[in-house]
């Protein structure tokens, strides 16, 4: 009777237990570090492939980085004079891209995990050259990051998971088309004429 009486009670504090911890996570889901991503199609090697014909060369001379942008979409340095990176304008307000240079102060883990945040995902990103990079994702803030040397070129994209999805095929040909180097001119190339701007236009499809 002693034996039932000490089984019953240890069954009832298992109960017990795990109807807290399954309690916990619904009152506080910070519980969970680990999150189901919001939207990680950009990572995959599946997405169609656009024109390149639909692209152009951007290259920024402070940071000597290149990327492809749609011609639909517009760039703007963040300063007049000589920027470490541009605004991309996708003709949508609400919606902030930014890519950018910067000089290494933290480890790449370090970098990375502060990006993150406690919930976010980081995975491998494969740029159109194979070289490898980190694709970073919050709730609605993603970033996809290319180290060399003592720099990181950062794409910085805050939108509607719509949106994302909808413009999906530019953003994933534009974040693997980050290089370092300029891109060379070629049949019409045109420099923006502003001698205090750093960033120079070309065809894409090199």
């Amino acid at each position: 009777m002693r034996k039932f009486f000490i089984y019953t009670l240890l069954i009832l504090i298992t109960f017990l237990l795990t109807g807290m911890a399954i309690l916990g996570k619904k009152i506080n889901p910070n519980l969970n570090i680990s999150v189901k991503p919001y939207q990680e199609s950009i990572v995959s090697s599946l997405v169609p492939t656009p024109d390149p014909a639909q692209f152009i060369s951007i290259s920024n001379l402070t940071y000597n980085f290149s990327f492809d942008l749609p011609i639909a979409w517009s760039s703007e340095n963040f300063t007049k004079n000589e920027s470490d990176g541009c605004f991309i304008k996708p003709g949508d307000e609400t919606i902030e891209i930014r890519i950018y240079g910067a000089t290494k102060n933290l480890s790449n883990e370090q970098d990375y995990t502060s990006l993150a945040g406690m919930q976010g995902m980081i995975k491998d990103f494969i740029f159109r050259d194979g070289a490898k990079g980190k694709y970073i994702e919050t709730e609605a803030e993603r970033y996809i990051v290319r180290e060399a040397g003592n720099y990181r070129i950062y794409l910085y994209i805050n939108s509607s998971l719509e949106w994302y999805q909808a413009n999906e095929r530019n953003l994933s040909y534009l974040a693997k088309s980050i290089r370092f180097g300029v891109s060379p001119p070629k049949e019409a190339t045109t420099a923006q004429d502003n001698s205090n701007n750093n960033v120079q236009t070309s065809q894409s499809g090199s």
